[in-house]
């Protein structure tokens, strides 16, 4: 039985692209592409990846099979996961013969919510999903809270072991949550545009973790990067007044801790102006905004699990899901409950 996809099924994403009984996920509402296109560089196409994207469903089923449109042979080393009311149950890919990724047993329980999330990265175009004939199938309705979350390639997370394992999805597994990443590779540079974007869509708590592609670029400096954080989270308050907010320094940056960038920038002095602009949100009367430092989640004793000496490896993205999970978010869904 064959059932093709739209909204209902597609959680995570922004918005959707529509095709010729295609469907494809962005992290953006699509309908401002071009304003991205022509004015944002490298962003429209970190965008466009699905990093956090899940097709969410119940079925009595005992297989199910994704069918996507036109993948090609970078696409067969990208892995899908399978997940059971938020446990991982196995991985597989894209099969060229047939454009199906497939799983196969499927929990028995038919009241299990099931997630097939897609990889954190490729142009991934959503046509069916496959069930037995006579199985029932549906579209998952979640109403579990919802967490954005924004950041550079260390939230896009491509290096982990598999899509529902990189850190915000591990986090959000383990905290029930309904996940938005908005992870950009290399992109992460406090646009005006996204923050109206994550001022524009559903979030009962937001992180935003700023830094390392700044430092990076060089984009920003002494006395842009702080105004910038602060306009960001001004802006998101306009319609999310009371969300609880926050704000995470960066990770352990080897030897950028210490070696300036083009702008005569530590990585510690992105820090520290991240803390400031955190104090002036605080003493500007915000009791919602929080502030996390990043070197809780991976400090220098585990450089090691940083490879290139920037981005983590899988089980560095596991470790920084775990700390996330048992210290960061806990602080703002307490925040959430007593507001």
């Amino acid at each position: 039985m064959k059932t093709l996809l739209n909204e209902s099924f597609v959680h995570g994403a922004i918005s959707l692209e529509q095709g010729e009984n295609w469907v494809r996920p962005w992290r953006m509402n699509f309908a401002d592409k071009v304003l991205f296109e022509e004015s944002h560089g490298e962003l429209i196409l970190k965008m466009g990846d699905p990093a956090g994207i899940r097709v969410s469903f119940h079925t009595d089923s005992p297989y199910v099979e994704l069918e996507v449109a036109n993948p090609n042979e970078t696409d067969t080393s990208r892995l899908y996961d399978l997940v059971a009311d938020g446990e991982y149950i196995s991985s597989a890919t894209v099969n060229l013969e047939n454009n199906r990724v497939r799983f196969d047993p499927l929990p028995e329980d038919a009241s299990k919510r099931l997630e097939i999330w897609l990889p954190m990265a490729g142009k991934i175009q959503l046509k069916s999903l496959i069930t037995a004939e006579g199985s029932s199938l549906s579209p998952l309705e979640d109403t579990r809270l919802r967490w954005v979350t924004y950041g550079s390639s260390i939230t896009q997370c491509n290096a982990s072991f598999s899509p529902s394992r990189t850190w915000p999805a591990t986090a959000a597994r383990a905290k029930d949550l309904q996940l938005t990443c908005l992870g950009f590779g290399g992109q992460c540079h406090i646009d005006s545009m996204i923050g109206r974007q994550i001022r524009d869509i559903p979030a009962d708590i937001i992180t935003l973790k700023l830094g390392i592609n700044v430092y990076g670029r060089g984009s920003l400096n002494e006395r842009s990067f702080a105004p910038a954080i602060v306009g960001m989270v001004q802006t998101i308050r306009e319609k999310h007044p009371t969300t609880p907010i926050g704000l995470v320094t960066a990770i352990h940056g080897c030897n950028r801790e210490t070696e300036k960038n083009i702008s005569g920038m530590t990585l510690e002095s992105y820090r520290e102006q991240l803390r400031r602009a955190y104090q002036a949100l605080k003493a500007h009367g915000d009791p919602h905004i929080f502030l996390f430092e990043g070197t809780g989640l991976l400090d220098k004793s585990l450089a090691h699990l940083l490879p290139d000496d920037l981005h983590p490896n899988g089980e560095g993205y596991e470790h920084m899901g775990n700390q996330v999970a048992e210290h960061l978010l806990p602080q703002l869904l307490a925040d959430l409950k007593s507001s």
